[in-house]
């Protein structure tokens, strides 16, 4: 039989019934090849490292703890200096062995500056570890440091034992009018949560801070550490 273009376009309904079965019979087949083509190269694709990079490993995990890894270095180092603020920031949602280690040289350093202190003390309050406990009831029961820091320390204290008592330093003001009282710096936050370390707090940690901040008020004239001091032992006091 012969065939011309215009026979060749209009596709197998021309042919004779033997030719168009064998036509779609050889159209089936290729299409089954095709079918497998595409299949062996979606397996490929997914099993390669490519694939599984981007299915298992996830680059961005392995990428969050080079930063926690570096922001802990800055910390523990002080180096370099102009990292400080950015390693504060970044230590926040790293894992307990990395970040509780730094945290605790940077309580251990920590000038007298209000921002600075409300950093830290923002960059530390999750984590839940004897070794950050033990650091910040330290300074807090110091005489011979400076007032803002421990005030801080008195905060970091009490997120230890009780995460949803919060603190901002930057509301730490005399109340115009009222003589040696002062604005509170405490408030309930129950999103507060805790990521516990490997140095579990002592048995009696919350009753322990409670002592320290009635012993700081006791001993205190009514300024801000006094009057800080007070209001924690009124939250500490309070059961749910």
């Amino acid at each position: 039989m012969r065939l011309c273009a215009s026979d060749a376009l209009r596709g197998p309904s021309f042919l004779s019934p033997r030719n168009r079965t064998r036509h779609l019979r050889n159209r089936s087949r290729a299409g089954m090849m095709h079918e497998g083509v595409y299949l062996v190269l979606l397996v490929v694709l997914v099993s390669s490292p490519a694939g599984l990079s981007a299915q298992d490993e996830r680059p961005s995990d392995a990428h969050h703890r080079d930063q926690c890894r570096l922001a802990g270095q800055v910390l523990q180092t002080s180096y370099p200096r102009p990292k400080h603020e950015w390693a504060l920031e970044a230590i926040r949602s790293c894992d307990p062995e990395v970040a509780v280690p730094a945290l605790v040289q940077s309580w251990t350093k920590a000038p007298a500056d209000t921002a600075h202190l409300m950093r830290l003390y923002r960059a530390g309050r999750r984590y839940r570890d004897g070794r950050l406990y033990t650091t910040v009831r330290t300074l807090a029961s110091d005489p011979a440091r400076p007032r803002p820091i421990r005030i801080a320390a008195l905060a970091g204290l009490a997120a230890q034992v009780e995460p949803r008592i919060a603190m901002d330093l930057n509301l730490l003001r005399p109340i115009s009018g009222l003589r040696g009282r002062w604005q509170s710096i405490w408030f309930w936050d129950n999103h507060g949560y805790s990521v516990v370390g490997a140095v579990p707090l002592p048995p009696d940690a919350r009753a322990e801070v409670r002592r320290i901040a009635d012993g700081i008020a006791k001993a205190h004239a009514r300024d801000a550490l006094a009057d800080s001091a007070v209001r924690l032992v009124r939250f500490l006091d309070v059961e749910f």
